[in-house]
């Protein structure tokens, strides 16, 4: 046979080996031992070579004017590099990482060449719109509150954030700046600044952490800072009965080491030392100056151990709509102990309590259950105070690609709890048709039904709509602070739309809902309105 044709059917057969080995899946490459060669980002804009007609005009002027995020902010967040070993764990990782900023829409990898064991990838993004209004408004009980403002989650294409508001709140008005980048100098620090002027005082936080990145990260550290200065207020059937002064600061400093994943499991574990120093002042005005919280001043050195399985599963129409969701379905749970000591600054000796659980049974495409509780407190002379347990369960039953009825139950309780720590029910703390903080007490139970639906209406491919009918069961048991018990059950019904953004940032669902008050409606109106942004459906 003729060199030259051997040398033909040598190449023809190497393209073919090629070829075939480009259509592998990530697992098969990995069995076969591939190595990581050259790595290419696409980053595609917020509308994907936007044809003309209906709405595109706006699309290719949306193109123009945004700013695409940068390559080095992607590549700095992969978990892989040129000459590692192919892992399919690292690669799923990577995906859900670019899928949780607020500034992509979706995140892939997949190989586009492989030979001599070698293998080349391609990471697809695709951006989102990210300077949207900040728009919150709540008419319940003959109130308005509302929030308005404007949000970028992707400053000039580096990820960072940057929120400037205004807020009508029952307690104050606000005005707000917010500053925060979880990639901070491109070295995946998570700094945030942020400073509010009200006008009763003030607030001011501040964080820098360098966070458990992902599930092999071996180190954490960092520190959080935060000021607070205002009046807080008492509570009853919605009504302000009484105020009082509070001026507080704390902070915590902290290390973590894990031993990053382990078959299947991840352990961290964290040490630090914390602080608060709370300070309580009657109102000026007599007539509400009712009670005020003990003073509190608690400096301890803690220890924490975090527990979690590795278990993600993707999928659609769950808490947004049409959009690749990464759901956590695995088993979860953290202690945490400290102690505070007289000898050490604090105004009372006091053991620190912690401990979490969640966990989770099933599937979102068909039906799922989800479990949590946990349990916070302080032992003080061997009492608990301040002692909050919280569970909760929910289910979800997928009925088809349309249709999810969603229904969940939970509870809080507490025993001997500080003054500002009172547990409230009603509008946005629970409870839709009753205005915000309606009741308040030692405790609470909330049942919450919901028949949901999933529309293909998607209007300029800009939001998809869909629609959702309720029923919230609550009730608060215990004390509020002037003695009082309102343990009347609470009922609402309700019906709203639900607009999901395919093409604006933060994952939030804009919640527009009417609901009706059934039981215990004297002095509050027969229909509440709430329109509100939601990180769900």
């Amino acid at each position: 046979m003729p060199a030259k044709l051997l040398l033909i059917i040598a190449f023809l057969g190497l393209l073919c080996t090629s070829a075939s080995a480009t259509e592998l899946s990530l697992k098969e490459l990995e069995a076969q031992g591939a190595i990581i060669g050259s790595i290419e980002i696409q980053r595609n804009n917020v509308f994907e070579a936007p044809d003309e007609g209906k709405g595109k005009r706006l699309h290719h002027l949306a193109n123009r004017l945004h700013y695409i995020t940068r390559e080095n902010v992607i590549r700095s967040q992969l978990l892989f590099a040129p000459g590692n070993a192919l892992q399919t764990t690292t690669i799923t990782e990577t995906e859900r990482i670019l899928r949780n900023a607020r500034y992509l829409f979706s995140a892939s990898v997949r190989p586009t060449r492989y030979e001599n064991g070698v293998v080349d990838l391609l990471v697809v993004t695709r951006d989102l719109w990210t300077l949207s209004p900040e728009i919150d408004y709540t008419n319940t009980g003959g109130d308005t509150f509302y929030t308005f403002g404007l949000e970028e989650d992707n400053l000039l294409g580096t990820g960072a954030s940057l929120t400037v508001s205004r807020a009508e709140e029952l307690e104050r008005t606000s005005n707000l700046l917010i500053y925060s980048n979880r990639n901070f100098l491109l070295k995946r620090l998570d700094f945030g600044v942020g400073v509010v002027d009200s006008d009763d005082g003030g607030a001011f936080a501040l964080r820098l952490i360098q966070p458990f990145f992902s599930l092999d990260t071996r180190r954490s550290q960092g520190g959080i800072t935060n000021y607070f200065d205002g009046d807080r207020i008492y509570y009853r059937n919605g009504d302000d009965i009484g105020e009082y002064k509070q001026r507080s600061s704390s902070f915590n400093l902290f290390r973590g080491w894990s031993q990053g994943r382990q078959d299947g499991w991840v352990r961290r574990w964290t040490a630090g030392v914390a602080g608060e120093n709370s300070e309580f002042k009657l109102s000026d005005n007599p007539f509400l100056a009712i009670a005020r919280p003990d003073d509190r001043e608690l400096y301890y050195p803690y220890i924490s151990i975090n527990v979690l399985q590795d278990k993600f599963v993707t999928t659609r129409n769950f808490q947004t709509m049409e959009r690749v969701e990464d759901l956590y379905l695995g088993t979860q749970y953290s202690f945490l102990l400290g102690y505070a000591s007289k000898d050490a600054g604090s105004d009372r000796n006091a053991i620190i309590l912690g401990a979490n659980a969640s966990r989770s049974s099933g599937s979102p495409d068909t039906a799922l259950w989800q479990f949590g509780t946990g349990i916070n407190t302080r032992l003080e002379s061997g009492r608990p105070q301040n002692l909050l347990a919280n569970a909760r369960v929910s289910w979800s039953l997928r009925q088809s690609d349309k249709f999810r009825f969603f229904t969940s139950l939970g509870a809080i309780h507490s025993e001997r709890p500080d003054l500002d720590r009172f547990t409230v029910l009603g509008g946005s703390t629970g409870l839709r048709g009753y205005p915000t903080r309606f009741r308040n007490g030692g405790g609470r139970v909330l049942f919450t039904a919901e028949q949901r639906y999933y529309s293909n209406y998607y209007p300029l491919q800009l939001a998809r709509v869909g629609a959702a009918a309720f029923v919230d069961v609550g009730q608060v048991w215990g004390e509020n602070v002037l003695g009082e018990k309102n343990n009347d059950l609470l009922v609402d019904v309700g019906f709203g739309l639900r607009l999901a953004s395919t093409r604006g940032g933060s994952n939030k669902v804009i919640h527009i809902d009417l609901a009706f008050p059934l039981t215990s409606r004297e002095g509050i109106d027969s229909v509440q309105l709430v329109i509100e942004a939601k990180r769900g459906f």
